[in-house]
């Protein structure tokens, strides 16, 4: 410990290394790029190929519906010229017969429309379970697409005999993951291009329309819509086919698909504090302290990638190494493993509890899911977190580095709350202006000091007088005894109410020049108080209007409450409309009425006679 005299850093101990185990989520920007391109192209090809409907069924010709991206929610028509099989691979579904020398020509009618996210996205509590979250997931990555087959000209004839000339064609509809490249490993339910397959290994015919007989200009008119998931959540996603023979394999299955909804494919982990650990991520020489903050760690991290990049061979990991020691910064957020009290109990039970399937299960679930993960405030050190987290023991805490954008917000429930906790931190008193609330200073008086005037900061409450002429206010003593005394809780724990004080409109002055309190009428009553003088002229008595307005306010919240279906939280209750409202919204028309009906051709100075030429400039 250093002190005025022994200032030397000779004799100070080296620091005592941490085990950490840390993994960073999307180090190359990967999928969150995919993601950007999903919203802007939703990158499914929609494929129409037109047949004939006989013993051998002829190929007539195919047609691409246009980017789903560039269709919008209302249907349009679209005239699509009916083209033959393109030579280049992976362009079109493969068939040996739409590769014949056939000549095909005509045009295709459809009508279409996207609709995406395929319905409105209902908010997200905080208090939302797994399951919750990975459907909200799935709205936003699901399109609904309106396809109707109006009709075809000038088919190729491909039937002569028995007197007919035409075809018997009809359509068949498939889907082209174009997310998928040739360099990918193909995931399950798709070719080597992307088209999509069936359990058995053909490709999926979406929809089939009916065959139409002995015509080259059928009409069809039929209608149908499709769910389509964008092209990189369908790849991350898709799960290969299986049969659930037991409980255990359904969840094991379940378990897979939410690690793939909310978690990350793209890891890079790195180790620290172990000196005898070989292999990837501890080839370096850098080393995490208890007394190192966020900010330092992630300095520190940059420089531990950049140490194994250089000696890296694996191509795709050196790539990864050199993009978080480039990019990792301010906007990523320290997060540690927060486990479930469950998984905590299996942990205490020993080798039997961690060694069993439930919590293996438990463990590679949470694992990926992001709100099992706590942020970490930046300024604060690993010191700071140790009785919390255990930071400092032999077995390596898990840390994780995530990029902290509005999408990763959406999964996990943690950072959202301390996002708000650090804003709610980050508020200033002086800046408090608010419908409900404004701070400002009263005028006190000394009761032992013969009522000796101080002006004294204080938060001023909304004044329900509105319709009188001078305004009493509540203000609360940001400095007093009563806050600060616990005896005044029940529980002698907790603070006590602030002590409040009704003073008059001229012993307080709000900070702000233009404070919300003294708005007279609140914001969520404008709407039915503007009906008031209306009602007051129809010779409505004011404890009418009064029960009339409530009546009505009250049936519009429980609309909006019900509207909310459960999933998010519920608006509040807006406070009644009282008396002094309704008073205060007559009297403000009529002086808007007084104020706005002025004689032809009058001024400020023919209105008052006794008003002198003086007193008018001044």
């Amino acid at each position: 410990q250093f002190s005025t005299t022994d200032n030397s850093t000779k004799n100070v101990p080296e620091g005592i290394a941490i085990n950490l185990d840390v993994t960073i989520s999307d180090p190359t920007k990967e999928e969150a790029d995919a993601d950007l391109m999903d919203t802007l192209n939703v990158r499914q090809a929609v494929l129409l190929e037109i047949w004939d409907a006989d013993m051998q069924d002829d190929f007539l010709g195919e047609c691409l519906l246009p980017p789903l991206g560039s269709l919008s929610a209302s249907a349009k028509r679209y005239v699509l010229p009916v083209l033959p099989a393109p030579p280049e691979k992976g362009s079109t579904r493969y068939h040996s017969k739409k590769f014949a020398k056939v000549n095909c020509e005509g045009f295709l009618h459809v009508e279409a429309s996207w609709t995406f996210p395929c319905e409105e996205v209902p908010p997200l509590p905080d208090a939302a379970d797994m399951e919750r979250r990975v459907k909200r997931e799935e709205i936003l990555h699901t399109g609904k697409l309106r396809l109707k087959i109006v009709k075809a000209e000038g088919l190729k004839g491909a039937s002569r005999s028995f007197r007919r000339e035409g075809s018997d064609p009809y359509v068949c509809m498939y889907v082209r993951n174009e997310a998928l490249v040739e360099k990918d490993k193909i995931p399950p339910g798709f070719d080597q291009y992307g088209w999509h397959q069936t359990a058995l290994g053909r490709h999926e015919c979406y929809w089939t329309t009916s065959k139409k007989s002995a015509t080259r200009n059928p009409e069809w008119n039929e209608e149908k819509e499709f769910m389509l998931r964008t092209g990189a959540f369908e790849r991350r996603t898709k799960q290969a086919y299986h049969l659930e023979l037991t409980s255990r394999q359904a969840t094991r299955n379940r378990d897979d698909y939410y690690a793939s909804v909310l978690g990350n494919k793209e890891e890079l982990r790195m180790y620290f504090g172990s000196k005898d650990a070989t292999g990837p991520g501890t080839q370096h020489s850098v080393q995490i302290y208890m007394g190192d903050n966020m900010h330092q760690f992630k300095d520190k991290l940059a420089a531990a990638c950049k140490a194994e990049a250089s000696v890296e061979t694996n191509r795709k990991r050196k790539l990864q190494l050199e993009a978080v020691a480039k990019d990792v910064g301010y906007r990523h957020s320290v997060m540690v493993f927060v486990p479930s009290v469950k998984l905590r109990e299996l942990a205490q039970q020993g080798k039997v509890g961690v060694n069993s399937y439930e919590y293996k299960r438990l463990y590679r679930i949470e694992e990926q899911d992001p709100s099992s993960w706590q942020p970490l405030d930046s300024i604060c050190t690993f010191m700071h977190y140790s009785n919390i987290y255990s930071f400092g023991r032999s077995v390596a805490q898990r840390l994780r580095v995530v990029d902290s954008t509005e999408q990763y917000k959406l999964k996990n429930n943690r950072l959202r709350q301390f996002e708000r906790e650090q804003k709610k931190l980050n508020e200033r008193l002086v800046e408090l202006n608010t419908p409900s609330k404004c701070f400002g200073y009263a005028k006190f008086q000394h009761p032992s000091d013969g009522l000796s005037p101080e002006w004294r900061p204080v938060i001023i409450d909304r004044s329900e007088q509105v319709g009188t002429s001078k305004r009493s206010y509540k203000v609360s003593y940001v400095f007093s005894k009563q806050i600060a005394n616990p005896a005044m809780s029940d529980d002698g724990l907790t603070p006590g109410p602030m002590y409040q004080e009704e003073l008059d409109e001229d012993s307080i002055l709000p900070v702000v020049s233009d404070p919300k309190i003294k708005d007279s009428i609140r914001g969520e009553h404008k709407e039915f108080l503007a009906r008031a003088k209306i009602l007051k002229d129809q010779g409505m008595a004011e404890s009418e209007i009064v029960r009339q307005l409530n009546a009505e306010l009250k049936k519009t919240w429980e609309k909006a409450r019900d509207s909310e279906d459960g999933d998010g939280a519920l608006p509040p209750q807006p406070p009644t409309i009282t008396l002094a409202d309704v008073q205060e919204a007559i009297r403000s028309k009529d002086d808007d009425a007084t104020l706005g009906t002025f004689p032809p051709g009058s001024t400020l100075a023919t209105l008052s006679p006794t008003m002198s030429p003086a007193s008018t400039t001044r």
